[in-house]
C-alpha cells in the first residue's frame, strides 16, 4: 500500500518526456495527483507558471525546472524532477500512467570526467543480485540524443566502459542485454556536461501499444490515438477512487472510456453516442479483449443535447467531437450547431458538472492565408467556469485543434 511505504526525504530522477514541451508539464502534473494516496506536484516553469495541482500533504511537493541551458537545448524534453517525501513507487507509479513520459533515469554518481564517475560510483555498489547491461546515451550529439538512443558499440561508450571497469566488477550478477533487470546508462552531456551513471527505473506507460486503435477488432472511421485519450484523461484529473464518474457525450468507439477504465476499472462511465451504425456489443467486446471491466459502463443511443440525464452530474465530461462530419449533416437538416457551443450550453443548462468538475475537449481551430489563426466563435462563461488549460495540436495544412479544459466553479 502506498500509504504504508516509508517516505523518502529527497530524491532526483531525469524524466525524459516525449510531446509538446508546452503539455506534458501539465499532463504529468495531472497524472502524478491520481493515486489514491495523492501527493501534488509542483512545476516551476515560466509558460505553465507555478502551477500547484490538488492540495499538498504536509511537507510533500516536487519541483521540476527548465534551466536556461536546457531552454536552449534541443534535449529540452530531458527533465530533473526533486521529489521530498514522494515514495519512489508512487513517483514510478505516475510516471507509468503518463502517456508523456519516455523514461525515467535515477542517477548513480555524476562527475566531471569518467574517472570522477567510477569513484563516486564505487561508494554505492549495488547489493542485489540482477542481471545488467550498460549502455551510452550521448547528448552532445543532437542526432542521438532526440530520442535517447545512441549507436551500440561506439569508441566513446568502449572506452566509457573501460573507465567504469572497478565499478562493473563488483556488480553481482550475469550481463544481459535483451532483459535485463538492471539497465545502467552512461549519461554524456547533460546537467551542464557532466557525465552520469544512471539506472532505468521506469519506461513510463508501457501498456500503451495494446490500446492503439490498430488493436481492436471494432472500430469506427475516425478513432481516437491512445496516447491522446490518457493525456485528456490525466488533465481531466481522472482519479482511481470510487464512485468517479465520466460522461463521453460523443463516444464512437468509447476510446476515451477504454482508457478511463484502466485507470479506474470502477469508475461509473456513460458513452452517448447518436450514431446508429456503431456496434455497442462490438465496443464492449473491445473492453473484454483488453480485460477491462464492464461494470458500471452504459451506452445510450441519442443526441446528448436531447437526452435526459436526470439529477446526475459527473466529475469528468470528456470527448473528441466530430466536428466536420456531424457539424455537415447538421447544416443539411438546415441546423446552424457548433459542436464546441453545443457542449457547453448543455453542459450548464443540465448542470451536468460537479463543483470542481472538470470538461476536457477537442475544439477546431483553422489559419487563413496570412496565417492568422480563426476558430468558431464560442463564449466560456466565466462565471461558470475556469480556464485551466489550452493547448495546440497542428494536425495538417491550416487545421489545427484546440485541446480546451475547463474546470466548474465550486460555487456558481
Amino acid at each position: 500500500m502506498l500509504a504504508t511505504t516509508t517516505l523518502q526525504q529527497s530524491s532526483r530522477y531525469l524524466v525524459g518526456f516525449k510531446g509538446d514541451r508546452k503539455s506534458y508539464h501539465a499532463t504529468f502534473t495531472s497524472s502524478a495527483s491520481a493515486p489514491p494516496t495523492s501527493y501534488s506536484f509542483l512545476f516551476n516553469h515560466d509558460e505553465l507558471h507555478s502551477a500547484l495541482i490538488s492540495s499538498l500533504p504536509p511537507n510533500s511537493k516536487i519541483a521540476l525546472s527548465f534551466t536556461p541551458a536546457q531552454k536552449a537545448s534541443p534535449n529540452a524534453h530531458l527533465q530533473w524532477v526533486t521529489t521530498k517525501n514522494v515514495p519512489e513507487t508512487a513517483f514510478i507509479e505516475a510516471c507509468s500512467r503518463c502517456a508523456t513520459v519516455r523514461t525515467v533515469h535515477k542517477t548513480i554518481a555524476s562527475g566531471e570526467t569518467m574517472a570522477e564517475v567510477t569513484l563516486n560510483a564505487l561508494k554505492t555498489i549495488p547489493t542485489e543480485r540482477k542481471t545488467w547491461s550498460l549502455r551510452l546515451r550521448d547528448f552532445n550529439s543532437i542526432k542521438f540524443g532526440r530520442r535517447l538512443r545512441s549507436p551500440a558499440g561506439t569508441q566513446l561508450e568502449r572506452d566509457a566502459i573501460f573507465e567504469l571497469k572497478p565499478f562493473l566488477e563488483q556488480l553481482i550478477g550475469d550481463v544481459d542485454l535483451t532483459r535485463p533487470e538492471r539497465a545502467l546508462y552512461i549519461l554524456s552531456g547533460v546537467d551542464g556536461g557532466k557525465y552520469l551513471l544512471s539506472e532505468q527505473i521506469s519506461n513510463g506507460f508501457e501498456s500503451l501499444a495494446q490500446f492503439q486503435p490498430v488493436e481492436r477488432g471494432y472500430l469506427t472511421s475516425t478513432p481516437l490515438e491512445a496516447a491522446t485519450a490518457f493525456v485528456m484523461l490525466n488533465l481531466g484529473l481522472m482519479r482511481a477512487k470510487s464512485n468517479f464518474s465520466v460522461l463521453d457525450p460523443y463516444a464512437g468507439s468509447a476510446s476515451l472510456l477504454q482508457a478511463a477504465k484502466y485507470i479506474n476499472p470502477n469508475a461509473k462511465c456513460l458513452a452517448v453516442e447518436r450514431d446508429w451504425k456503431v456496434n455497442f456489443s462490438s465496443i464492449r467486446q473491445n473492453f473484454d479483449d483488453l480485460n477491462l471491466s464492464t461494470e458500471d459502463l452504459k451506452f445510450v443511443r441519442a443526441d446528448f443535447r436531447d437526452h435526459g440525464f436526470g439529477n446526475n452530474q459527473f466529475d469528468l465530461i470528456i470527448c473528441d467531437p466530430p466536428y466536420g462530419l456531424r457539424e455537415l449533416l447538421d447544416a443539411r437538416r438546415g441546423e446552424n450547431s457548433s459542436c464546441s457551443a453545443d457542449l457547453l450550453f448543455a453542459v450548464q443548462q443540465k448542470n451536468l458538472l460537479k463543483g470542481g468538475g472538470r470538461l476536457v475537449f477537442f475544439h477546431p481551430v483553422t489559419t487563413n492565408e496570412e496565417g492568422v489563426v480563426t476558430d468558431e466563435h464560442f463564449d466560456i462563461d466565466e462565471r461558470y467556469f475556469d480556464l485551466i488549460h489550452s493547448f495546440d495540436q497542428y494536425l495538417s495544412g491550416r487545421l489545427t485543434r484546440r485541446l480546451l479544459v475547463l474546470q466548474k466553479k465550486l460555487t456558481t
